[in-house]
């Protein structure tokens, strides 16, 4: 910065540093920036790269069949604009200019600036250049300054990389404790259950699971990893956790959890665990990938990268298969390209790969395609989704919200805590339902909204006594650092026993364990604070309760502002609270206020609290299949038969699936 200012003495143009905040960029129509990146622009820029003669001599070389060509395709835009000399923070920075120059265009009344981008060279920058060209912006590469640590991890042998790790999460183990005793199960019986040993749920196929923190084995109420288990005919030697993420450590509770019921758990990262008799799935290092001589410009060797990472993904993920005979590979995260790979290998070893739709999805988008041999939806409007967006599946199983079994179970605590706030001297109670924030407001939403939502908020709080404010933050063990200076107000709130905020629980991870519906059923009216991610405010809907979306970022093209501006969906606080008010001193309150009728049976069309039950016993049919010994293809074909069998054929579809599909027998 400092050589660029003295620069620009020499060339007379002044330069300063260019900062912006996503959430606050506008286009033109008035609509979200962040918002047209995700469901538009990263979808532009992904075919302008896979145009790309470099992607496309590529694969005809590589001849690698199943997945990877879908594999390299999504890794184009997976989400990581934090990353520098990624395509997406490419993307991102390239609309943030375009955002500028028409700023700065309608402050000087003229029409004549033109911005020049120097950028990082990075693969695919021919595709931003031609992109960036139609927003008006020419782009200059220059080069990447170093990146040390990243230039140490590439040199160093794998084995060192390995013995480092080791070192870096040794501290955090700790000695496995005996862990029988009485518990109550699933379907709430007291029985003494023994410890299982790691053979048990290796004889047997069984269900593999990604574990993000969540256990609550014994907490069906609360958000949990194995909610489909809790409610289903599958017993706990069926299933297989899988630790992979050192963010996520499995505690020695959560362990002594899983034993108790028989379920299993390998750790994939050996920093996932505090518990050291957790068995560390090693990969095979003798696995050498293919290298295509095709060139060394930054395309060609980023393409080699992805061929090398697909290679060993998939064989180790063919050599933990069938260490552990999974036949089932269950996840929800479909937002990279990993499961492509992971979805290779189970089909190489005779096994399924399914994703649950965790969240509402209303609009296709590139970092939300996948492929997978199921895939268990909120409802059809999923499907026509993922069907836009060039996801293939083979069976789209509807299945409804697979948090609705949590809603009776809930209740009780919901009105304690509203109990509590109406003898603190509430009539009126608000639930507000905060999506979080980041750090760096340049790419996602910053922590200005969040603390400008609280302030207004807590403010009238304080200022009406009539008013209870229950919170439910997403990501609660981070809130008051969040806020920052509000953190203090909401203290004072507080202290008025008006103010109720759902903490994290002690073994909590990244996100909390209380569900939106918790929240929702203490209140009145519920407010959720992102209409871009909407899944909370669709949950507390659900459970029916009247909610009302906030939407400052401007996400105008989203089908939920169909549900009415003004009824449901509110742009601005002040008119918010206006009508919050008249309908709460309004005699039988304002017709249709907060209310999702209009939209629920599109987007669910089952809403009888056993989604979860569903799902877990779908699984259940297919692991009844492996253990017949029948073949993939039948095995789900059965399963599919039996479900149109107790839910109706319309509750089963193919996405963009061009085999045909095996016939049950």
């Amino acid at each position: 910065m400092g050589l660029a200012k003295v620069s620009s003495w020499f060339a007379g143009v002044p330069v300063r540093r260019f900062t912006f905040r996503m959430a606050n960029m506008r286009d033109e129509n008035n609509e979200s920036i962040r918002w047209r990146i995700l469901f538009e622009n990263m979808a532009q820029v992904q075919a302008l790269a896979a145009d790309d003669s470099s992607f496309q001599e590529f694969l005809e070389v590589a001849g690698e069949s199943g997945l990877f060509p879908d594999f390299l395709f999504k890794n184009l835009v997976s989400i990581s604009e934090a990353r520098r000399g990624d395509l997406v923070r490419g993307l991102r920075v390239v609309k943030a200019c375009q955002w500028q120059v028409r700023n700065i265009n309608a402050e000087s009344n003229a029409d004549g600036i033109k911005a020049v981008l120097f950028i990082e060279r990075m693969p695919w920058l021919g595709a931003l250049k031609q992109f960036a060209e139609e927003c008006g912006i020419s782009i200059v590469p220059i080069h990447r300054s170093p990146d040390i640590a990243s230039k140490w991890r590439r040199i160093l042998p794998a084995g060192v990389v390995q013995t480092l790790r080791n070192i870096k999460y040794s501290r955090r183990l700790q000695p496995a404790k005996n862990s029988e005793s009485k518990l109550s199960s699933k379907n709430g019986k007291t029985a003494d259950i023994p410890n299982p040993t790691l053979a048990e749920n290796q004889n047997q196929p069984c269900v593999a699971l990604d574990y993000y923190g969540l256990g609550n084995l014994n907490n069906p109420e609360r958000h949990s990893d194995f909610f489909f288990w809790q409610q289903s005919l599958l017993k706990g030697p069926e299933l297989l956790s899988l630790l992979s993420f050192p963010n996520f450590p499995m505690s020695q509770q959560s362990w002594s959890e899983l034993r108790q019921h028989n379920i299993g758990a390998v750790r994939l990262h050996t920093g996932a665990a505090m518990v050291s008799d957790i068995p560390l799935f090693t990969p095979d290092k003798t696995i050498k990938p293919d290298e295509i001589k095709v060139g060394k410009n930054p395309e060609r060797r980023w393409l080699n990268r992805q061929l090398t990472i697909y290679q060993r993904m998939k064989a180790n993920w063919i050599n933990l298969t069938t260490q552990r005979n999974i036949k089932v590979y269950l996840t929800w995260y479909k937002y990279n390209a990993d499961h492509f790979a992971i979805a290779d290998a189970l089909e190489t070893t005779g096994g399924v790969t399914a994703i649950y739709q965790r969240g509402v999805e209303l609009l296709p988008a590139a970092q939300n395609s996948t492929s997978a041999d199921i895939m268990f939806g909120i409802s059809q409007t999923g499907a026509a989704v993922e069907r836009l967006a060039n996801s293939k599946i083979r069976y789209h199983v509807t299945t409804g919200y697979l948090g609705d079994h949590r809603f009776p179970l809930v209740r009780e605590r919901a009105s304690q805590i509203r109990e509590h706030l109406l003898n603190s001297g509430a009539t009126r109670i608000l639930a507000y339902l905060d999506e979080n924030s980041a750090d760096d407001a340049r790419w996602s939403v910053g922590h200005h909204l969040p603390q400008a939502n609280y302030t207004f908020l807590l403010k009238k709080l304080m200022a009406e006594p009539w008013l209870g404010l229950v919170i439910k933050p997403k990501v609660p063990a981070t809130l008051r650092s969040r806020l920052g200076p509000v953190a203090e107000l909401l203290k004072q709130a507080e202290a008025t026993g008006r103010c109720y905020v759902h903490e994290a629980n002690e073994n909590d991870p990244f996100q909390g364990s209380h569900p939106p519906a918790e929240a929702a059923l203490t209140s009145d009216l519920t407010i959720h604070g992102d209409l871009g991610a909407a899944t909370a405010g669709f949950e507390a809907a659900l459970a029916g309760v009247p909610t009302l979306l906030h939407d400052p970022e401007g996400s105008l093209s989203s089908p939920l502002y169909k549900l009415g501006v003004g009824k449901v969906v509110f742009s601005d606080w002040t008119t918010l609270w206006e009508a919050c008010q008249s309908h709460f001193f309004r005699p039988g309150g304002i017709p249709g206020f907060g209310d999702w009728t209009p939209v629920l049976d599109e987007m669910d069309p089952f809403r009888d609290g056993k989604s979860a039950e569903r799902l877990g016993n779908y699984v259940h049919w297919l692991l009844e299949g492996f253990g017949a010994g029948l073949n993939r293809d039948v095995v789900m074909a059965n399963a599919a038969e039996r479900y149109c069998a107790a839910w109706g054929q319309d509750k089963i579809t193919q996405v963009n699936w061009n085999e045909t599909v095996t016939e049950s027998n």
